[in-house]
């Protein structure tokens, strides 16, 4: 736990050396040993934004979109102009779509911090490009996270290729055009 000059404890300082080993070991491949230190964290300090941050990286990582979404959503919340957090919600929005529900979040981290250039562009952003948001060249490298399509591709897994193939088929044409679908 760390502490200030004056020898209190900071929110900004508190468990940084946990969060850091926990960042090394996510960097190493070690989930679980992270995902350990990180619950560890938050039992402790359920306010440590930069935990909730590394969760959400944790489930990224592990393709949980939606509870990495949760968790940069949390930290979020916890510390409002935490940029690496805005970004990372920025990111999972689009791939869950949601990018519109995220809009007052980053508008609150520019008040709480009008120097967060990139979080000003990024609001700009959303707000000019509207749903084409979803066809830039971030989120196209990013994808969208669709539920039928991880259906589809787990039919493919277990060898069923023709129930993956009408199902790649089927979302083709109930939802549109979508590359994940069409490489199926």
């Amino acid at each position: 736990m760390g502490t200030d000059s004056n020898g209190t404890n900071t929110p900004e300082i508190l468990y940084l050396d946990e969060n850091r080993k926990a960042e090394d070991h996510i960097e190493a491949g070690k989930l679980p040993d992270a995902a350990r230190i990180l619950v560890d964290i938050v039992e402790k300090d359920p306010s440590n934004w930069r935990a909730y941050n590394n969760m959400g990286i944790i489930s990224w990582l592990q393709k949980a979109w939606q509870d990495a979404y949760t968790m940069f959503l949390k930290s979020v919340t916890l510390k409002p102009d935490y940029a690496d957090a805005c970004i990372n919600l920025f990111d999972a929005a689009l791939k869950m779509r949601k990018v519109n529900e995220i809009i007052p979040f980053l508008e609150t981290a520019i008040e709480t911090n009008p120097r967060l250039e990139e979080i000003k562009v990024i609001v700009e952003s959303i707000k000019s490009q509207g749903d084409d948001i979803y066809m830039s060249e971030r989120a196209l490298s990013i994808g969208v996270h669709n539920p039928r399509i991880d259906e589809a591709n787990l039919l493919v897994e277990n060898g069923q290729l023709n129930q993956a193939m009408q199902l790649y088929l089927q979302i083709n044409d109930t939802e549109g055009p979508n590359a994940d679908a069409f490489c199926g």
